[in-house]
């Protein structure tokens, strides 16, 4: 038990952590919506391609092929999504976090913000409680400022469509404190309380599955009694689950289609592959904060080595690629992990041997859940929950054996000293100040930049209910994909259609054949092989020559398919491509602009599409602002009086 003055200085230290946050994250205070929240936004509105309930926001796609036609009509599903595509989540509960949020804040995203501020603070708290419930004050505080601070939280606080899986988290804790207390001091009310803590954080989302990792591993590792005791004490948190899971079911909820997502109950084989691979990229994430993002997406190692010049090209493609140094980083993680406890396990105390041991067979298991989704950070908040006590048992055992030196021989004294000081070095570089170096304001800027991308595209207001339109070139996957949706949040108008012409990050070679024809030729590259693409295909999908995909008003024929997949497309279209009704955009690094078909039997190239990006969009509008530009802007930055805006 503590003493007055150590609870004062625990709770002083925890509300330090929480002043931490709270600066950390003000900048999301001001920030707006992002991907998926334009698509919750446009359900609520009545505004969303196709019919759906109150409490179903998350259901992106439903797998009918009436669903699927109606969404390629607005873009958010493309035109090479398979007719059976489905994305939905059974999420009711974060729905209606939505709805209140509408009804409270309305267009005052800041509100919402707020909100999931709220719920963090919520998880950490109920985190630190369980860290202090298992450990000693000091091991516990340090382990709540180690999961308060990591990464894997900062999407989630970001982007207002993850903030269920805070809720979902949240109450998974509590289900695991309830079963805690309904086991240690046998009080069978409580494993009630689990239950329904359980049940509350499935309504928020299927993220609160792998907190019941930790309810298996304290039975099978931790409790204490005969086996079918332990068995039976799991029916509180896991007939609720298995209910769960039927509703989803039943009601055809899931995946299906996708290279992202992985659905276990519709592709059990790709999903259990997938643990293979995807487990050591979330534990490389995890202890050397290597994003598991580059899993999909590259590294930028990539170009720093090779503008070194320590190997030429023809040596590097020799190498192997990324994916085999991220799985190598992720095995040296587990063994790290491992290697680690058995360092400083002597040190802990039979009760603390048995806690970590829970808690780390815990997060392990907790990663198998979230593979059937592309790895991301934010997948690993419930395995990093289960982790950070481990690495706060371990600065306490380098703190021990650095007080231990002073009697040591002085080369011995220095080797040992430089060896743990270099441990505590990895600590915290690695868990505290890597995940503090992220730029909350700036993924908040870019959060915004792609709404003004969007919005700043140029395209007629007034004559955009009549037109199709159709994003020749775009890469980057929210302008992209919910394009129509920014501008409908905006106040705009949307569109008679929109469609997603290539989402290749690759320049287009592209010939007029007919008056109303476009072919187009992947510069260096195919089509519907990356992963933005691959979002909507499943990646065994095999396109053939002459196969075709009929839309609204165009259709789409694969000209030439190497392995499987298209090198040349083929795109008809019903009227001639001057047809006032038709807008052509692309996205180049001045903005979305207009871009003009080339005339009969002409060959253009068409750059690789640009990402949004907030300076060259306010450069392009002050050309625009100031033209004719003087000859001399051409060669350098645009003055600062230009660009000086006085609303900052």
């Amino acid at each position: 038990m503590l003493s007055l003055r150590a609870q004062r200085a625990y709770m002083m230290g925890l509300g330090s952590i929480l002043a931490l946050l709270l600066w950390f994250y003000a900048p999301t205070l001001h920030d707006g919506l992002f991907a998926d929240d334009y698509i919750a936004l446009a359900i609520m509105d009545g505004k969303f391609a196709a019919p759906r309930k109150t409490l179903d926001l998350f259901n992106f796609a439903d797998g009918t092929p009436e669903d699927v036609y109606a969404l390629r009509r607005l873009g958010s599903l493309p035109w090479w999504a398979p007719d059976d595509f489905r994305i939905a989540f059974m999420r009711p509960l974060s729905s209606a976090a939505w709805y209140f949020d509408h009804w409270l804040f309305g267009r005052n995203y800041g509100g919402y913000h707020a909100h999931s501020l709220f719920v963090l603070f919520a998880l950490v708290l109920s985190a630190s409680t369980l860290y202090r419930r298992l450990f000693p004050a000091g091991v516990a505080l340090f382990a709540a400022l180690v999961f308060a601070v990591d990464d894997s939280l900062q999407f989630p606080v970001l982007w207002l469509s993850n903030r269920g899986g805070l809720y979902a988290l949240f109450f998974g804790s509590l289900a695991l404190h309830a079963h805690l207390t309904f086991r240690e001091q046998h009080k069978p009310a409580y494993a009630l309380w689990s239950a329904l803590a359980v049940t509350v954080g499935l309504l928020f989302g299927e993220w609160a599955i792998p907190m019941l990792a930790y309810v298996a591993a304290y039975e099978l590792v931790a409790a204490k009694g005969p086996v079918r005791q332990r068995a039976l004490a799991l029916l509180p948190t896991f007939v609720p689950t298995l209910l769960f899971l039927a509703a989803r079911a039943y009601f055809q909820y899931g995946a299906r289609g996708s290279g992202a997502y992985v659905d276990p109950g519709a592709d059990p084989v790709r999903f259990w592959a997938s643990v293979i691979h995807r487990v050591p990229v979330f534990f490389a994430d995890m202890l050397w904060n290597v994003p598991s993002e580059w899993w999909d997406h590259g590294t930028p190692w990539r170009d720093w080595i090779l503008s070194l010049w320590l190997f030429t090209p023809e040596v590097w493609v020799r190498f192997p690629d990324w994916h085999f140094y991220q799985l190598l980083l992720g095995a040296l993680a587990m063994l790290a992990l491992g290697l680690t406890f058995q360092l400083y396990r002597k040190g802990l105390t039979p009760e603390e041997q048995r806690n970590v041991r829970f808690l780390l067979l815990g997060a392990i298991a907790a990663l198998v859940p979230v593979v059937g989704s592309f790895p991301s950070s934010r997948l690993t908040i419930a395995a990093y929950m289960g982790l950070a006590p481990a690495f706060a048992l371990f600065m306490r055992e380098l703190a021990r054996r650095l007080g231990a030196l002073s009697f040591a021989p002085t080369f011995r004294f220095a080797a040992r000293f430089a060896s743990l000081a270099a441990g505590v070095a990895v600590i915290v570089h690695f868990q505290l100040y890597s995940p503090l170096q992220a730029n909350i304001a700036a993924q908040v800027n870019h959060y915004a930049t792609t709404g003004e991308w969007a919005q700043a595209a140029e395209l007629n207001v007034s004559t955009l209910p009549q037109q199709r339109v159709f994003m020749v070139s775009g890469s980057e996957f929210t302008t992209t994909f919910f394009f129509s949706y920014i501008w409908a949040q905006a106040g705009f108008p949307l569109p008679k259609s929109y469609y997603p012409i290539t989402a290749c990050p690759c320049a287009n070679q592209v010939t007029r054949t007919a008056p109303n024809e476009l072919l187009l030729r992947g510069m260096g590259s195919v089509y519907l092989a990356s992963g933005e693409e691959n979002m909507f295909q499943s990646p065994g999908r095999i396109w053939h020559e002459g196969e075709t995909v009929l839309l609204e008003d165009m259709k789409v024929r694969a000209e030439e398919v190497v392995d499987g997949h298209p090198s040349q497309l083929r795109f008809t279209f019903d009227r001639p491509l001057e047809d006032p009704s038709y807008v052509f955009l692309t996205a180049l690094p001045n903005g979305i602009v207009r871009w003009t078909p080339p005339s009969l039997g002409e060959q253009v190239l068409v750059p690789r599409a640009a990402d949004p990006h907030w300076p060259s969009l306010e450069n392009y509008r002050d050309y625009v602002r100031i033209a004719p530009v003087p000859d001399m802007l051409h060669y350098g930055s645009i003055p600062f009086f230009l660009t000086f805006d006085p609303r900052r």
